[in-house]
C-alpha cells in the first residue's frame, strides 16, 4: 500500500482538520488534575475531549485558569 499523495484533495482536508484542533494551553505545564497523567481506560475519552477542542468547558481548566489569573492579579497588586 502506497502513501497518501499530499496533494490530493483527501490528505488537504484531513490536514486542514488537524490544523484547525486546538490544544489546551495547559499542557505545556499541566496540573495533577489533568486527565492525560493519569491515564486509564476511562480517561481517553475525556483527555480526546477535552484537551483538544473543549478545553474552554473542562472544570479543570477552569480552575486552573482562575488560579493563573488570581496569581496574575496578586502579583500585580503587589507591584
Amino acid at each position: 500500500m502506497e502513501p497518501a499523495d499530499p496533494k490530493t484533495k483527501s490528505h488537504k482536508s484531513k490536514v486542514k482538520n488537524i490544523q484547525k484542533r486546538t490544544l489546551c494551553p495547559f499542557v505545556q505545564s499541566p496540573s495533577q488534575e489533568c486527565y492525560f497523567l493519569d491515564m486509564n481506560s476511562n480517561k481517553i475519552s475525556m483527555t480526546i475531549y477535552y484537551c483538544q477542542n473543549h478545553y474552554e468547558i473542562c472544570e479543570i481548566y477552569k480552575r486552573m485558569k482562575q488560579r493563573k489569573e488570581d496569581l496574575e492579579s496578586s502579583d500585580n497588586g503587589a507591584s
